[in-house]
């Protein structure tokens, strides 16, 4: 295949939403079409140069292609898309209500001016703010004698279930992080952030192990987009 067709088929099936297969596929059959356009252009006349510049502007401009064979592979992405935004925009804003502004207004509503979890009402300080070592707190309900089993669980599920959605999300409308280390970056920069801001605005504590069940959450989002979209590929390859 000439050196600029490659290119050429190269730059419009790279951010195709396919798999490897049909992109081979799809680049051979490319390749073969732009091959027989050459050499009729060229058996008009036309120098090989000529004849490889003709087959291309004839074929179609790159940015077309790419959005017309996008949407052969997915009519309805742009709808789902549109939906899919604007349930993260309501996801950032349940969690931004779930983890913080909630717990300050109740605080301010009950005027308590301490953090319950870290002061006393005599200021005496019982629970230490942070922990920074892994799997402590983790441990400490997994092996606490005032609470069961299953209350331990709870309390440790409802942080990880809080950000599966994010492992979700975050692939789908961001195509920059739609690997999983950077799933693992962003979820530990969020989780960070909700952190520092327990620790400095005294609403709660601030906990690694909060971190890590955040980033089992995100991950197992990301492993159940990851399913989805595999079994939505065979299912089209199975109804075409």
């Amino acid at each position: 295949m000439d050196k600029k067709f490659a290119v050429y088929i190269s730059e419009i099936i790279s951010e195709l939403d396919c798999d490897e297969t049909e992109k081979k596929d799809l680049q051979e059959e490319m390749g073969q079409h732009l091959q027989l356009l050459k050499e009729e252009y060229m058996g008009k006349g036309l120098s090989e140069k000529e004849a490889v510049d003709t087959a291309i502007r004839c074929f179609g401009r790159g940015n077309e292609l790419k959005k017309g064979l996008n949407h052969s592979f997915s009519p309805y992405k742009k709808s789902f898309l549109v939906f899919v935004r604007v349930m993260f925009v309501f996801y950032v804003s349940t969690i931004l209500w779930i983890v913080i502004v909630r717990k300050i207004i109740d605080r301010l509503l009950h005027n308590q001016f301490y953090n319950s979890f870290v002061w006393a009402p005599n200021n005496y300080f019982f629970y230490s703010t942070t922990n920074f070592i892994p799997f402590k707190t983790i441990s400490s309900y997994l092996n606490s004698e005032y609470i069961s089993m299953f209350q331990a669980a709870e309390l440790l599920l409802s942080n990880s279930i809080l950000f599966v959605p994010l492992g979700i999300f975050l692939p789908i409308v961001f195509k920059r992080y739609r690997s999983l280390l950077q799933v693992i970056k962003i979820t530990l920069i969020v989780g960070a952030a909700i952190e520092i801001l327990q620790f400095f605005f005294r609403y709660g504590i601030m906990d690694i192990d909060e971190i890590i069940l955040y980033m089992i959450g995100s991950v197992t989002g990301y492993a159940f987009f990851v399913s989805l979209k595999g079994l939505n590929r065979k299912w089209f390859r199975m109804h075409a």
